[in-house]
């Protein structure tokens, strides 16, 4: 009986040892002006892969090139934290390290809230 009650200790200790690990099978390519493909992205990443994925490309998505935005919009969605990439204070146009700097901070701040 013992021997029944340590073999199956061991199998649910075993069985969440291996779902705790598992990965989420993230495309490594995105081509961003195909909504196919993003959509994929989104659909196989969890919150903290897109936060990472905006993190290490903050100029695609300043830029907001093709469908890019799509995943500002998913962490949107996900946190109900807004996030905004200013354009222009009054008449004078932002840079895009500027840009870049502002994002990064959001997304810093969203990471630290929702990925630890």
């Amino acid at each position: 009986m013992r021997n029944k009650l340590i073999l199956l200790t061991g199998f649910f200790v075993g069985t969440l040892n291996v779902s705790c690990q598992t990965k989420t099978n993230v495309p490594k390519k995105i081509n961003w002006n195909d909504s196919l493909s993003v959509k994929i992205y989104l659909e196989n990443s969890s919150l903290c892969d897109r936060i990472n994925l905006v993190k290490d490309s903050l100029s695609l998505f300043t830029a907001g090139k093709g469908f890019s935005l799509k995943v500002l919009e998913s962490i949107t969605r996900e946190t109900h934290e807004y996030i905004s990439i200013p354009t222009a204070t009054g008449n004078v146009i932002l840079t895009d390290e500027y840009k870049n700097e502002a994002l990064k901070e959001q997304i810093h701040t969203i990471q630290k809230k929702y990925c630890k």
